[in-house]
This record gives C-alpha cells, structure tokens and sequence, in this order.
C-alpha cells in the first residue's frame, strides 16, 4: 500500500506537491527526493509536519543526514 503526502511551502501560497510513497521509504529518502525535485541545495534542512483533517499540528520531525533509516510509515 501507498501513503500519499501533500507537501507544500510556508509563504507560497497555493504551492502544493503530492508524492506517493511505498512501504521502506525512509524519512532521508522522502527528504532526498524532495530535494532533488524542488532543486534544493544539499544542505537544505527539511521539516515534516503532520496534520490533522483540520490543520492541526500532531506530529512533528527535522529530517537531516543524522537518522537515514526514520520510517516514514
């Protein structure tokens, strides 16, 4: 089964992209393809947020180089 994930960009309004991810993606490889999509720098730190069906804060994580192996589900 594959989870989809909204991403979107603080201070870009309507800015929105939706990836689908299969089960033994990690939280590096979701940041890594992020990365590479939007041509971000290497170094460019991520934030995962999620949210509830009414834009609720419910969990929260910084993805760097420092845990490659975070599942993501």
């Amino acid at each position: 089964m594959a989870l989809r994930y909204r991403v979107s960009l603080p201070g870009i309004k309507g800015f929105a992209r939706v990836y689908e991810l299969t089960p033994g993606t990690t939280l590096y490889d979701f940041h890594k393809r992020i990365r590479d999509d939007m041509d971000f720098s290497h170094d460019q730190l991520i934030q995962f947020k999620g949210l509830d069906k009414d834009g609720n804060l419910t969990t929260e994580a910084e993805d760097t180089e420092g845990n490659p192996n975070a599942p993501v589900y």
